[in-house]
């Protein structure tokens, strides 16, 4: 095997890689120009070309009847003339400058007759000019596609004007009654009222009672309007066959820390003094809560709840002073 390689064109590569019998193959590294000496391409050819046999394709394809060799982004291809885009865009369009005989095509060739077969094309031939008019060829509607994908939501719209008012609806029901509202304000005192009967004893300020027959006052028991005082001791049952569901309260320590301890004015006369507020115990300990408007406390319960609350703290305390006596 021979090889050439030009020191004038060194990106020439010229020489024999196989032959059979008389055929022989030739490899060209590099650009080729005939007619010219400042190829661009591959292959660039300065004049005129006779080709006796086939033209292929990149995919080594001699094409069929009808078909025509277009360049692709991939190379050269054969294609069916309805299929080329290209063509499409000619619709109802004139080319000039191109000359048709017996179905062939040819550039620069003088004629005076077009014999020219095609759907939908109609030529007119004059000297060496031929004017082709290619009319839209619509064929039959193909199948409709699947549907694609429903799009994203659009942005929502610009608030609407607001309608006019409608006509109003029947009543509804009639909900459940409300809460009861708060005490009013105390009214002015009425006219005092005509003397009982009886023969009153002892001071203003003493709780009259009737003995016997004998109406009387105790100055053991007074009431001045705002304050019950007794002379003696004030007690409640409290015995053990009175009682059934006994057991130690638990947590002790822990309700006595959710309570409050206020001080606060009677509205009624001015009074200073100090206590729980009833709403505030009932969230705490409800059974010693009595009454709707006003609500009472029973004071005297909270007594149980801070033994055991003392107990439950004396506990920790001696928990504390062991861990302590470990650590030292």
């Amino acid at each position: 095997m021979a090889k050439y390689l030009s020191n004038r064109q060194q990106n020439l590569k010229i020489g024999i890689v196989s032959y059979t019998e008389n055929k022989t193959v030739l490899e060209v590294t590099g650009k080729v120009g005939i007619g010219t000496t400042n190829a661009t391409r591959t292959l660039d050819v300065n004049g005129d070309i006779r080709v006796r046999g086939a033209l292929y394709d990149k995919d080594n394809q001699g094409g069929t009847s009808g078909q025509l060799l277009v360049s692709t982004a991939t190379g050269v291809d054969w294609q069916d003339a309805g299929a080329i885009s290209v063509i499409q865009t000619l619709v109802n369009t004139s080319l000039t400058g191109i000359g048709i005989s017996e179905e062939g095509v040819g550039i620069g060739t003088t004629f005076t007759a077009i014999n020219f077969v095609g759907t939908g094309v109609t030529a007119t031939a004059s000297g060496n000019t031929a004017v082709i008019t290619f009319s839209q060829q619509v064929g039959p509607q193909g199948a409709q596609g699947v549907q694609g994908a429903q799009g994203l939501a659009g942005v929502q719209g610009a608030q609407g004007v607001q309608g006019s008012v409608g006509v109003q609806g029947s009543q509804g029901v009639q909900g459940a009654q409300g809460r009861q509202g708060a005490q009013g304000v105390q009214g002015a005192q009425g006219v005092q009222g005509a003397a009982g009967s009886g023969t009153a004893a002892g001071l203003n300020t003493q709780v009259q009672f009737n003995s016997s027959g004998n109406f009387a006052g105790d100055a053991d028991l007074t009431f001045d309007g705002t304050n019950l005082t007794c002379g003696g001791t004030v007690t409640a049952n409290s015995d053990e066959k009175l009682k059934e569901n006994i057991c130690t309260i638990e947590n002790a320590l822990d309700k006595v820390s959710k309570l409050r301890g206020v001080e606060f004015d009677y509205k009624i006369n001015g009074v200073h003094s100090i206590g729980f507020i009833a709403q505030e115990v009932e969230k705490v300990i409800p059974e010693l809560v009595f009454g709707d408007d006003p609500k009472s406390v029973a004071y005297q319960n909270f007594v149980a709840l801070l033994v055991e609350a003392i107990k439950e703290l004396r506990k920790e305390v001696t928990e504390l002073k062991q861990e302590i006596k470990l650590i030292s």
